[in-house]
């Protein structure tokens, strides 16, 4: 692996235990950061410095001990404590975060499972704005983690209305997005389900995540609108005016 890595790639202790880091498991020693950061449980300018090593006998990764387990490690590592405990403490940091670290990837748990959830729980704590954070609460486990996916893809540059057909395919699976060749402002969405309250907290949601910047969302619900030549779509008392 060359060149700088990816602040958030590297946010976790087990992100540098999976096979694909370039880092050698047993050559890893898990050392408290000089520089706590209270976003990362990695040091990310440390972690730069050990990628661009050459065949290094011990790789000393920096870490924020207390980022997810303050109540092992605020006792652990508590700086009143005795100073000959040092050489004792350290070894117990390095050999429990490696425990730690493989905790989590034998949960059978993959990086991108990894990643969904953190952006539930940012989601949730209000990261992204209020009214998706409220919407988002009407959702269940499973929804939150299908939007957090698609967003997860969103954020990673995949193609923005294939994101958005994709997220919207998943709640609405009669939907249909229009591709709109006549306008740059506007998108037409069928959707094939009634306008209820799970519908509204929906389209919240992909309106604030998903909809690409400068485009503005037409919802059609339970009625398609009329197309000439469509019979299905000319039914008296189930067309929806365009």
């Amino acid at each position: 692996m060359e060149g700088k890595s990816n602040n958030e790639s590297f946010q976790y202790i087990w992100s540098l235990l999976v096979n694909d880091n370039g880092i050698e498991n047993e050559k890893i020693k898990f050392v408290k950061s000089r520089m706590i950061s209270p976003y990362f449980e990695l040091n990310p300018e440390n972690i730069n410095d050990i990628i661009s090593e050459k065949n290094s006998r011990e790789y000393q990764i920096e870490t924020n001990p207390f980022f997810r387990f303050d109540d092992i490690y605020s006792y652990l590592l508590n700086p009143d404590t005795a100073a000959e405990d040092k050489n004792l403490k350290e070894s117990l940091l390095n050999i429990t975060l490696h425990l730690l670290g493989n905790f989590d990837l034998y949960e059978g748990q993959t990086k991108k499972d990894f990643y969904c959830k953190e952006i539930v729980r940012n989601i949730e704590d209000g990261v992204v704005g209020e009214k998706v954070k409220n919407n988002f609460s009407f959702l269940n486990m499973k929804e939150k983690l299908s939007i957090a996916e698609v967003f997860l893809e969103f954020n990673e540059g995949r193609n923005q209305i294939r994101c958005l057909k994709k997220i919207i395919k998943k709640f609405f699976p009669e939907s249909i997005v229009y591709d709109n060749k006549y306008s740059d402002k506007n998108i037409v969405i069928y959707l094939g389900h009634k306008k209820d309250m799970k519908t509204r907290k929906v389209t919240g949601i992909i309106n604030e995540l998903f909809i690409p910047l400068g485009l503005r969302p037409k919802y059609f619900y339970e009625y398609h609108f009329g197309v000439l030549g469509v019979e299905e779509t000319l039914v008296i008392g189930s067309m929806a005016v365009y």
